[in-house]
């Protein structure tokens, strides 16, 4: 479904990763996730780091990404240069990684 959005082959390393998910539980994760609705009345009341990762392309979420980071203390927001947050996923090579390692070590 992936190769058919993107119009694209993905090499083999990145299919195997793919196809290593498993659709049941991304299902159901993403089904949450449109259920629960809003998130927070309030976003200045987290109290956890938080990173907030969008693409270039994002045009329809960038400006509320950004809003959510400069609402959510100890947050940042990063943007990466792909043509939406779907680019990301599909990259060889995570654009976000090092951001979310640093975020992860900066936690503990």
């Amino acid at each position: 479904m992936l190769e058919s959005f993107s119009g694209t082959h993905f090499p083999d390393a990145l299919r195997e990763r793919w196809l290593d998910n498993d659709p049941e539980a991304i299902e159901a994760a993403w089904s949450a996730a449109v259920a629960e609705g809003a998130i927070s009345e309030d976003l200045s009341a987290w109290e956890l780091r938080c990173l907030i990762c969008v693409a270039t392309g994002d045009v329809d979420f960038h400006d509320q990404a950004q809003q959510a980071a400069d609402e959510i203390p100890n947050a940042e927001v990063i943007s990466f240069e792909e043509s939406d947050h779907v680019g990301a996923h599909l990259a060889e090579v995570d654009p976000v990684l090092t951001a979310v390692l640093r975020t992860l070590r900066a936690s503990s």
